[in-house]
């Protein structure tokens, strides 16, 4: 594609895509094939071949991403077309089969939406089998819905008839009723099935055409029964027992109407309580729980409101008080389940809360730890520090002591976080900071056999001042970067340090990957060299990038590519002191830098190769890179708070700083292990007294080497 672009564009550059201006040559070569002089060529072909072959190369990215969308969209209208499945023809509300049947056919459609996102010019016939299966996929769930919505239609069609044929002789007899008074248990016997029938009908409504269906039966049997006591009443008017019966006959229509009115209710606060039920259980949806919890507390309001104006009618004398009594004490056991459910809300937001207070005191003392562990290795480092320097003995036995309290005091915050220790993984993370702990432990034993050889020679002659320099890889800090020098070798630790001997070449690297070097030249007696910055620094005293150009650029790149993740929390933390980059490959992988370059064409390959993977790396545009290193790598002026870096991450994971770390060679062979085991419940002083052995059973055999060495 690159050769046909050259032979179309001048400044033309694939890998730059439209970066730069880019002039079109339209020549009679391209388009058709041949050469006419003097003659309009109307054939496009080249230009199509051209478009179709790039539509491909940026459809194809794409498609892939869109199919997994698509695969996801249809397992989860398989899932609501497998639930509508089993429920229709169950015993739940007919609300709620119609809830899952408008939910599944909802998800059937963005599923046919997502599926015709898939086509695209010049694809494939196995892109074709793709969208071809998922298609068949869709009509299948189609074909349930429509399955399950027939069945729902019918259970209502043959409910309908069921009352509509009760509801056809009621409405003979009483107009047999209205000619002849005679009638009038005829009537009254045909109104209780027509009654129950409308009631069942009630309960499978859910449009509105049938809601005013089932309104309208009620309002029929509301008419007859009104007629039917109308006509009872107008047949006793001769008599006062007459009058009496009417009148006892509209009081029990009257109680009669209340009663469906609270049974209505009733039956209400029972479904709302079967949903809150159903719904208390779920994790992860407070919300919705608090809804219906609230739905069903109203709902018994409603009853409450109705056995109210139930109790304030005049009773039929016919109806014991226990009828009233009885739903008194349905309520009751309605408002008791609601008050449950609360309390079981309430408890599962105390225990919500109960874990952010231990998640919150856990975070606390791991920042605390964190701290001391930092602090340690700090004493560490000046203690290590004090030990290279010229500073009299005195003063570097200080910086021992002071080390080991500072070791000490990481001991006990360590106990508390063990304490607060909540899952096995927090073990593991107890376990890592007792790991440290040893190593800055067995670190302060190393100094302090060096501690105890210097006195000796101290004693026997002058010491000898080291001429070694350190620098520091920063703007950002890399932990693990490789260098080399001549006498030294080794990875810089979590300030970025590394050493070197003036005069010397210092050479970086990710493992076996090349990135730069710099001579080691002391700045004015401070034993320190230059330091090295990707970002652009306006001081002095650090590496010239001058004679590598777009060097800085590549490494930025490379850098975002191989640890995207550990970049970004790494910059998302609000101790400056824990944004460290940190440079952690598998074996394989490194292994995967022998012999790799950034003098490549495409980083994202070289990315790619190191990481073994087959996914294509994505890297930071040229113009991202640029803004990490004129902003100094701060990732919140580069990217906004919607933004993310896409990166390939490869398995990588973010190491928490390993005070016990040292960047030289011999360092690095010393931390293979030993026959000491760690008590964490030890006293301080059991430390100070390991110390004091270990370094009394290896006195003769330093002296020796160092005798040896002379």
């Amino acid at each position: 594609m690159e050769a046909m672009g050259k032979t179309l564009f001048e400044n033309y550059s694939y890998s730059q895509r439209k970066s730069n201006s880019i002039k079109f040559l339209r020549t009679f070569q391209f388009n058709s094939g041949r050469t006419l002089v003097g003659a309009v060529d109307t054939n496009n072909t080249g230009w199509d071949n051209l478009d179709t072959a790039i539509d491909a190369e940026e459809e194809g990215m794409r498609w892939d991403k869109y199919r997994a969308v698509v695969f996801t969209s249809e397992v989860v209208a398989a899932i609501a077309s497998t639930l509508v499945r089993d429920t229709v023809d169950t015993d739940i509300l007919i609300a709620q089969k119609w809830a899952n049947l408008e939910d599944l056919k909802s998800k059937i459609t963005l599923h046919k939406r997502k599926i015709n996102k898939l086509t695209y010019p010049g694809m494939t016939s196995a892109h074709q089998s793709v969208i071809t299966l998922e298609t068949r996929l869709n009509t299948e769930h189609k074909a349930m819905a429509a399955t399950a919505q027939a069945k729902l239609v019918a259970f209502w069609d043959d409910q309908e008839t069921k009352t509509n044929e009760v509801y056809s002789v009621a409405y003979e007899a009483k107009q047999q009723m209205l000619e002849d008074d005679s009638k009038i248990e005829l009537l009254e016997s045909t109104l209780a099935p027509y009654l129950l029938q409308t009631n069942l009908l009630n309960t499978l409504k859910y449009t509105d055409e049938q809601r005013q269906i089932v309104i309208g039966h009620q309002d029929n049997y509301s008419a007859y029964y009104r007629a039917l006591i109308n006509a009872k009443v107008e047949r006793a008017t001769r008599k006062e027992v007459q009058r009496q019966a009417r009148e006892t006959l509209l009081i029990k229509a009257v109680w009669e109407v209340q009663i469906n009115r609270v049974n209505e209710r009733i039956s209400e606060a029972q479904n709302a309580l079967t949903v809150a039920t159903n719904e208390i259980v779920k994790p992860d949806t407070l919300p919705s729980k608090n809804a219906y919890i609230q739905a069903l507390e109203q709902a018994n309001i409603g009853v409450n409101d109705a056995l109210v104006e139930l109790e304030s009618l005049a009773r039929p004398i016919t109806v014991s008080q226990s009828v009233a009594d009885g739903y008194r004490s349905t309520y009751s056991l309605l408002l008791q389940d609601a008050v449950a459910l609360r309390a079981n809300y309430v408890a599962q937001l105390a225990e919500i809360e109960r874990k952010r207070l231990e998640d919150e005191a856990w975070d606390n003392q791991k920042r605390k730890v964190e701290a001391a562990l930092t602090i340690a290795n700090n004493a560490l480092i000046q203690a290590g520090s004090a030990m290279g320097s010229n500073a009299d003995l005195s003063a570097k036995l200080t910086k021992i002591n002071d080390s080991m309290a500072s070791n000490s005091s990481l001991l006990a915050e360590i106990k508390k976080f063990q304490a607060l220790k909540r899952t096995d993984a927090d073990g593991v993370i107890a376990d890592s900071f007792n790991q440290q702990y040893q190593t800055l432990l067995s670190s302060i034993a190393t100094l302090m056999i060096s501690y105890v050889e210097e006195k000796r020679i101290a004693d026997e002659a002058a010491a000898v001042e080291e001429a070694t320099l350190t620098g520091h890889w920063k703007f950002p800090i890399i932990k693990g970067l490789t260098y080399a020098t001549a006498t030294y070798s080794g990875v810089t630790d979590e300030s970025g340090a590394f050493k070197c001997q003036p005069g010397e070449t210092v050479d970086f690297s990710i493992e076996s990957l090349t990135l730069t070097s710099m001579p080691c030249t002391e700045i004015l007696g401070t034993k320190t060299t230059n330091s090295v910055a990707i970002a652009n620094t306006s001081g002095g005293n650090f590496k010239d990038w001058q004679n590598e150009p777009d060097k800085q650029m590549a490494i930025t790149k490379v850098l975002f590519g191989l640890f995207g993740e550990s970049i970004k929390n790494a910059f998302n933390q609000e101790d400056e002191s824990l944004k460290i980059i940190t440079v952690d490959l598998t074996d394989e992988q490194k292994a995967n830098t022998v012999g790799e370059s950034l003098e490549v064409n495409d980083l994202s390959l070289l990315v790619q190769s190191i990481l073994g993977t087959t996914e294509a790396a994505v890297l930071l545009t040229t113009e991202q890179a640029d803004n990490m290193i004129v902003s100094g790598w701060q990732t919140s002026k580069v990217f906004d708070a919607g933004n993310t870096i896409n990166t390939v991450n490869g398995g990588n994971t973010i190491n928490t700083v390993n005070g016990g770390n040292t960047d030289t060679g011999a360092s690095k062979k010393s931390s293979g292990g030993g026959g000491c085991v760690y008590n964490p419940d030890a006293k301080g002083s059991s430390d100070i007294g390991f110390i004091f052995l270990f370094v009394l059973s290896t006195y003769y055999l330093i002296r020796r080497k160092r005798l040896a060495i002379k």
